[in-house]
Formats: structure tokens, C-alpha cells, sequence
């Protein structure tokens, strides 16, 4: 190559930059232009991007010519077009659907975009559509759709997206849609609203809920809230909750949690606490001494003192072995 003529990755990123001002004042100029550019791995990348902001800065120019784009880059350029329309008009943007159905065949991926624009700006308007004027066929593309939605509604009405979420199937597999306005609301920090919905949630997603709850808590260094929410849980489902979240705990701060073993609530809950942090493959010499491990262990029952020799058992052969190569 001669010197100073620029490499094949830095002519695609030149090659990017002119087409995306091009697209942006001549679209139809700039397609045409793009398909002179070898090789094709290039052009596809080209059209796209004409696609791209053609669909940004002329939506509905772009879906009636959407016949000129390649089947391979019409999709992105819909989404991209229709989720602008959806910012103005939601309703206008599913009707317009039909329209284009004969040129991608399965428009589910653009609908989800409208919704999604939709669901942002008017949450409740967005879920009232779905649930009272959505002819649907698949129960699972109205449980994606409501995935996407209910969050949002739940930072305008928390309650009000709850009781949605909780009055609809869920697909087997699948976590529940109240699990999606818990997560939302402990991502908003809104800890007191989403412990106080947790005990109403579904058998089959409650004991994912408590531990989602006591994982954020317990990384948000609120450990003595943490073990509380543990005491509402059935003592079957305790073990699991407990496990979980002090295997947060060792990880996260395991100088804390061994101070907080003689504090904690039960013999079994600390025999599970001092299993975890015995078993999360730390350098332990450079964090407790000796004496300091054997109080630890001697929390342990004996199963859990059982697990534990066997996970130290396992540690050393790991450690021969890479010793050995």
C-alpha cells in the first residue's frame, strides 16, 4: 500500500462520516451513491447508515421508499423511522403498519420500537391501548409489550402498575410482570413501596423477588435491612433467601459479615453465613488469621461444615493442578 493512502478500516470510517451528512440533506443521492462501494460487506454497512438517517430526518419519506433499501436493512431503518413517528403519534405510527408489511413480513420488532417510544412519554396511555385495543394473536408478544410498559408506569403509579402486572398470565418459563415493577422500583430507590408489594407477588416469583430486593440492599451496604426482609419468607424459602444474600455480603464486604455472625438471627441463618464466606475462594490469610477462621467454622452445622471441607478439598486439587502446568 502506498504511503499515506489510508487503510481499509480508516476508508470505512471516512467513508461513514461523508454518507451520514449526504444522507442527512440527499438520501436518494447518497443510496445511489453507495452502491458502487466494494466490497459488498461495505455497502450493506453504507446503506444502513443512509437508512438510518433518512429514517431520523424524514421518517415518512423513508417508508414509502422503503422498496429502494435492500431486505437486509429495511428492518433497522423502520424501527428507527416508526419510533420517531411514535414520539408525535403512537396510534398513527401502529395504524401505518399495514402499510409495510408486504416489504418486511413481520413488523413485531417495529411495533415493539412504537411501544416502546410510547411507553416512555405516556406509560398509562401505552398500557391502556395494550390491554383494551390490542388484537393480539401470541400471548407472549402482549407479555413482551407489558415487559417494556409497566415499568415505566410504575414510576408515574406504582400501585396502579402492580395490580396490571399481577392480573396477567404469566408464560410459563417466564418471570412475572410484577417482578418487572419490583426491579423498577428498586431501581428508582423506592425500597419501602416495593417491600411492602413483595408478600402479595406469585409463589413462583416471589422467592426471585425477595432475593433481587436483598441483593440491592445488601450492596447498598443496608445489610441489617436485608436479614429483616428474610424473616417474612417461609423458613423453606429462608434458606434460599439467605444464601443468596450473604453470598452478596462475603463478596461485597466479608470483614463486615464475619464481624456480624455472632448477630445474626437463628443458628442456622449464621451456619449459613459462615458457609458462604468460608467457600467465596478469597486469600483468606491476608484477610483473618487463623483463630479468626476457626470461629467462623465453628458456626457451622454439619452439613454445612460438610460442604465447606469439600469445597476446600476441591480448592487445593484446583491449586495442584495449576502448579503443575
Amino acid at each position: 500500500m502506498p504511503k499515506g493512502c489510508p487503510t481499509n478500516g480508516q476508508q470505512s470510517s471516512i467513508s461513514l462520516i461523508i454518507v451520514e451528512e449526504w444522507a442527512s440533506i440527499d438520501p436518494l443521492a447518497a443510496l445511489a451513491a453507495v452502491s458502487s462501494f466494494k466490497p459488498s460487506s461495505l455497502y450493506f454497512e453504507l446503506e444502513g447508515t443512509v437508512g438510518a438517517f433518512w429514517a431520523k430526518n424524514k421518517p415518512y419519506e423513508l417508508i414509502q421508499n422503503i422498496e429502494l433499501l435492500s431486505q437486509g436493512s429495511r428492518i433497522w431503518a423502520l424501527e428507527v423511522a416508526f419510533s420517531y413517528i411514535a414520539r408525535e403519534d403512537p396510534l398513527e405510527a401502529i395504524e401505518s403498519l399495514s402499510a409495510i408489511e408486504n416489504f418486511v413480513g413481520n413488523t413485531t420488532s417495529i411495533l415493539q420500537r412504537i411501544i416502546d417510544e410510547w411507553g416512555m412519554l405516556a406509560p398509562d396511555a401505552a398500557t391502556h391501548w395494550l390491554l383494551n385495543d390490542f388484537d393480539y394473536k401470541d400471548p407472549l408478544l402482549l407479555h413482551s409489550l407489558l415487559e417494556e410498559v409497566l415499568p415505566s408506569l410504575a414510576r408515574q403509579d406504582p400501585i396502579k402498575a402492580f395490580e396490571i402486572a399481577l392480573q396477567q398470565p404469566n408464560p410459563v418459563g417466564r418471570f412475572g410482570l410484577a417482578g418487572r415493577v419490583i426491579s423498577q422500583l428498586i431501581g428508582d430507590g423506592e425500597f419501602e413501596i416495593a417491600i411492602s408489594l413483595l408478600p402479595r407477588m406469585s409463589e413462583h416469583d416471589q422467592i426471585y423477588a425477595y432475593e433481587h430486593v436483598g441483593r440491592t440492599l445488601v450492596n447498598k451496604g443496608r445489610t441489617s435491612e436485608a436479614l429483616e426482609l428474610g424473616s417474612d419468607l417461609e423458613p423453606e424459602q429462608q434458606q434460599e433467601y439467605y444464601r443468596t444474600v450473604f453470598q452478596v455480603w462475603a463478596r461485597t464486604d466479608p470483614t463486615d459479615l464475619y464481624e456480624s455472625l455472632e448477630d445474626l438471627p437463628s443458628s442456622a441463618v449464621q451456619s449459613i453465613a459462615a458457609s458462604e464466606l468460608l467457600t467465596k475462594g478469597f486469600d483468606y490469610s491476608q484477610l483473618f488469621t487463623e483463630t479468626q477462621l476457626e470461629r467462623a467454622r465453628s458456626f457451622l452445622t454439619s452439613d454445612d461444615k460438610n460442604w465447606v471441607q469439600m469445597m476446600e478439598e476441591f480448592e487445593r486439587l484446583e491449586k495442584s493442578v495449576e502448579s503443575k502446568r
